[in-house]
């Protein structure tokens, strides 16, 4: 699975997992309409259509800025919120990935992804 048609700078970081090793997101992950989880019209109270999502990579994990996990944001729904996905720039055998949890380049990463809900 990819983050193909996956919109990042408005899906929702719910949760930051990470080791030596790997980083873990859970998202609320906003659909674009060519994305085949896709459902119009948006659920009641959302303004996108979302799939939870759990994106993870395993490498090297070095934070550059963060992880700023002790303060995040309560949302409507009373979950945990770290901000979104501002940036996600991949080169060669490295990926930063950036956000109000802070800044990580993963290297050497691989990534998985696993839709959480039906």
């Amino acid at each position: 699975m990819t983050l193909e048609h996956v919109y990042l700078p408005d899906s929702w970081v719910l949760s930051v997992d990470t080791g030596e090793s790997h980083v873990c997101f859970v998202l609320d992950a906003v659909l674009q309409p060519e994305h085949p989880r896709y459902y119009w019209p948006p659920k009641p109270g959302e303004q996108y259509a979302y799939a939870r999502i759990r994106w993870c990579w395993t490498g090297v994990v070095h934070w550059n800025d963060g992880p700023h996990l002790d303060r995040p944001a309560i949302d409507a729904n009373g979950e945990h919120d770290f901000g979104s996905i501002d940036s996600w720039i991949g080169t060669g055998d490295s990926d930063h990935i950036e956000g109000e949890f802070g800044a990580v380049l993963i290297t050497h990463g691989r990534q998985t992804i696993e839709y959480l809900d039906p």
